[in-house]
């Protein structure tokens, strides 16, 4: 790496350090603590009404109301 592009880095850490948006623990922008702590849909539902349907797709409930 050349002179100028460690300057660059050297200054983006100054004002843009390398912290955890959640807990603001340093090295990571999203530690793996905080990262497991996000929930995640195990299932998929209609854009619509929200209710379980396969792949995603919009019920046919809602489908025709459009």
């Amino acid at each position: 790496m050349n002179y100028p592009q460690k300057i660059k880095n050297w200054l983006l850490d100054i004002v843009f350090p390398v912290r955890c948006i959640n807990c603001g623990e340093f090295g990571q922008y999203l530690c793996r603590k905080c990262l497991n702590l996000i929930p995640l849909k195990q299932g998929f539902e209609c854009i619509g009404c929200k209710q379980r349907v396969p792949l995603g797709q919009t019920c046919r409930l809602c489908l025709k109301e459009n």
